[in-house]
């Protein structure tokens, strides 16, 4: 698992690709074949949403998820244009911690940056 600090271009490329890393608080973790995810304070509602996406990377602000990406595909695999509809980014909108706030957009940012879109 990578490890970097939550400044610089290193760590918004790993959530971009996909890559597990650690940044002190945050981390990110492809979770191809698991049906369990840590909630941390993730809400019943918000909770839901991420059992019945079951993603195959989530990025966790200490044990929270606050983001997560859904793919019919696994990272690294070829893609197609039928999978286009099939991808996609949850990044909820939840207010916690003013460190987690920061991860937030951290991974907001990373998103943007590629001009992809992410449900909240």
């Amino acid at each position: 698992m990578k490890r970097l600090t939550q400044r610089g271009r290193d760590l918004k490329v790993a959530i971009l690709k996909g890559e597990d890393f650690t940044a002190g608080a945050m981390s990110g973790k492809q979770t191809e074949d698991t049906c369990y995810h840590e909630t941390g304070r993730l809400d019943g509602q918000a909770w839901n949403l991420l059992r019945d996406d079951n993603p195959g990377y989530v990025v966790y602000s200490y044990s929270t998820p606050i983001a997560w990406f859904v793919s019919s595909r696994p990272f690294g695999s070829q893609w197609s244009d039928s999978m286009a509809t099939k991808a996609y980014w949850t990044v909820p909108d939840r207010r916690y911690s003013v460190t987690t706030s920061r991860h937030q957009n951290i991974v907001r940012s990373a998103l943007e940056s590629m001009g992809l879109t992410y449900e909240q």
